[in-house]
């Protein structure tokens, strides 16, 4: 049965951590027991689930308490199929979750994630208004983050950029409202930035040659052609070296 520290209860002496709970595990065995609960991981509220003498997975010790999980219960075929429901979403939401610690994802990457694992359509729709609720995903966020990021390290022009963001899924009216914010760098800047360091490789060619490489590295940055005509001949005009203190590009 549950058993609990006894010291946090909430409102009509809810256990309010049920991972606290120590349940021992039955030798019992039979058609959609419950023969096992435990802490899952110290601190996660989560609690592993044994059925019929197998580990199962997890789930949120709310909804043990919610569906009276004890170990030695015979679950009915309907609720031992809810609980193999819950279970796999818990799975796919830990997998989407541990996939988001590298970077944001936009909506679009996430089911080509779940594509990936061979999650059925349903559940990989409840999965993701999961994340949705957890503020997790959402396109316009991510659009920002990977513009942001991408002018700051890797430099390209609007074109590329929205590109990209097409590629991953970003609906046009979303990428409409980002490059219509206030504080959008310049393309001019930008194309800038993405040059400066790159133009050392052709500095001591001449004019036609430097024009013709730099031209087209910024071409294929995305920048266009007015943009790249302009940065290129402000470079070949400051190509003398200059110190790190001095006004660059």
């Amino acid at each position: 049965m549950w058993r609990s520290s006894g010291s946090r209860r909430g409102k009509r002496g809810v256990v309010a951590r049920l991972s606290d709970v120590m349940v021992e595990k039955s030798d019992r065995v039979g058609e959609n027991v419950v023969t096992g609960l435990e802490p899952a991981k110290r601190g996660t509220d989560r609690l592993n689930v044994y059925l019929d003498g197998h580990f199962l997975g997890t789930v949120a010790d709310a909804y043990a308490y919610q569906q009276r999980l004890t170990v030695g219960v015979t679950l009915s075929p309907e609720a031992a199929a809810d609980l193999r429901r819950v279970v796999g979403r818990q799975a796919h939401l830990d997998a989407a979750m541990h996939y988001l610690t590298f970077r944001p994802r936009s909506e679009q990457e996430l089911r080509r994630f779940f594509a990936h694992r061979q999650v059925d359509d349903a559940t990989a729709e409840a999965v993701m208004g999961d994340l949705r609720r957890l503020g997790l995903v959402n396109d316009e966020a991510f659009a920002r983050f990977w513009s942001e990021n991408r002018q700051r390290f890797r430099p390209r022009g609007a074109r590329l950029l929205r590109h990209e963001l097409r590629t991953k899924g970003i609906a046009s009216e979303t990428l409409d409202a980002l490059a219509g914010e206030e504080g959008q760098p310049d393309q001019e800047t930008l194309a800038c930035a993405a040059a400066e360091k790159v133009a050392q490789r052709w500095v001591s060619k001449p004019w036609p040659e430097f024009r013709k490489s730099l031209g087209a590295y910024l071409v294929r940055r995305g920048f266009e052609y007015e943009v790249v005509s302009a940065v290129t001949r402000r470079l070949w005009e400051q190509r003398e070296p200059r110190s790190d203190d001095e006004a660059g590009c």
